[in-house]
């Protein structure tokens, strides 16, 4: 049994180029035979090879927590950030236009590195950093912010580094042409750029579990995708944004009923330790594989 929690990242580069549908099942075959069952992250990944494959060999599972790890739950008055934002490693200018956004809160933006993140945003205002965070401390700040920016996307892919510009001309793409019935893949050739200027697919991060387990308010980029709504519920569980503008809308919705907004990141903190926890991952997609002596 494998667990991917990469996925739709590394499929086109396992598959490998090919220049017909049926030499790309092939290569899928091929890859598919290393394993008896695969758990992935991705619900599209999970759906297309199913179907190409015939039968069930993937299952789409979520990204399990630790809840011996979640923070003590912080009131929204003892808390000393607007916002925090994980992340983001590459900095792609849609990431950028986010990332200068929050600079006008009270917030930190909490990545690994400072370099690149100097070097990408050139002198523009930018939150304070926290870098270097282990998970502990991570979880720490996030629970002291009211609201934390999620998106499940990628905004780049290792075999389409050499293919810049519209995804609609990626020669990487075009010389895969089995990718172009999975969904994660063929949404980038239609983007709509006034809504996403940048080629971008869905990948399900950690900072999405990690947000709602530390208690913050989960404030959605609407990517079209939409995969947290295979765990939680929109308007119920977290707030979509949409662009940059409906960003500061959101952003100052949140903050003008912080007793709505609180009772909201309480209830989704509680869901996530209860339905996502390390333990709920093992009894639902582990043991049945054990046996009943497993």
């Amino acid at each position: 049994i494998y667990i991917d929690l990469e996925e739709p990242n590394l499929v086109g580069t396992r598959l490998g180029p090919h220049k017909s549908v049926s030499k790309g099942l092939d290569l899928l075959r091929a890859t598919e035979a290393q394993w008896d069952h695969v758990l992935t992250l991705c619900p599209f990944t999970a759906a297309w090879v199913n179907h190409h494959m015939g039968v069930h060999r993937r299952t789409a599972v979520y990204y399990p927590f630790q809840t011996d790890r979640a923070p003590v739950f912080v009131p929204f008055a003892e808390r000393k950030l607007d916002i925090v934002i994980v992340g983001w490693y590459q900095i792609a200018p849609f990431t950028l236009d986010v990332i200068k956004a929050t600079a006008r809160y009270n917030s930190r933006w909490v990545r690994h590195h400072t370099t690149v993140a100097a070097a990408a945003m050139k002198g523009a205002a930018m939150p304070h950093m926290a870098t270097g965070a282990d998970l502990p401390r991570k979880l720490n700040i996030i629970s002291n912010a009211r609201i934390a920016v999620v998106y499940n996307d990628m905004f780049d892919f290792p075999f389409l580094a050499k293919h810049r510009g519209s995804t609609a001309t990626h020669a990487a793409i075009r010389d895969r042409p089995l990718l172009l019935s999975h969904y994660a893949f063929a949404y980038n050739l239609h983007h709509n750029e006034s809504h996403v200027p940048y080629p971008m697919s869905p990948q399900v991060k950690s900072r999405m579990v990690e947000a709602a387990a530390s208690g913050a308010v989960m404030l959605v980029f609407n990517d079209g995708y939409n995969v947290i709504e295979q765990y939680y519920e929109p308007g119920v569980d977290f707030v979509y944004w949409h662009n940059l503008s409906d960003f500061h809308e959101q952003v100052q919705r949140v903050l003008a009923a912080p007793a709505v907004f609180e009772a909201m990141a309480q209830r989704v903190r509680d869901k996530t330790l209860e339905r996502y926890s390390v333990d709920a991952f093992v009894q639902a997609f582990i043991r049945p594989f054990l046996g009943t002596d497993g």
